[in-house]
């Protein structure tokens, strides 16, 4: 969108380079010498100065607006990312706890087996004797 507007300003330049040089046949007054010309060609560069003016505010305008629409839609991001890492957040500490969970239950069962195998142990020693 910038790019388009500097390329509609670019071409306004020119146009208006063109309207300057071809200002003395333009704007010339008749019947006077020297000064009609004169007057003219300030005309001329008022207004283009005038239009030049009011298409900087046009594009200074937009410019802002732009600006503000990105930084809206910077802060919904920042927000999203907040709120896509708080899940993160809470799966890694679900998956923490299922970790956990499973390892305290390998831990109670390799007790149980150890007792089984003391049980055993002292069985086999009660029947050895």
């Amino acid at each position: 969108m910038l790019e388009r507007k500097r390329e509609e300003m670019e071409r306004s330049r020119e146009e208006e380079e063109v309207a300057f040089r071809s200002s003395k046949k333009t704007f010339r007054l008749p019947g006077k010498e020297g000064g009609g010309e004169e007057r003219g060609l300030e005309r001329g560069i008022k207004r283009l100065t005038e239009e030049f003016s009011r298409k900087m505010e046009e594009v200074k305008e937009e410019v802002k607006e732009q600006g503000r629409k990105l930084r809206e839609e910077l802060e919904e991001m920042k927000e999203v990312l907040k709120e896509q890492r708080r899940l993160w957040k809470e799966e890694i500490e679900k998956i923490r706890m299922e970790f956990r969970e499973e390892m305290e239950k390998r831990k109670k069962e390799r007790e149980d087996i150890r007792k089984d195998i003391e049980k055993m142990e002292r069985r086999i020693e009660r029947l050895r004797k």
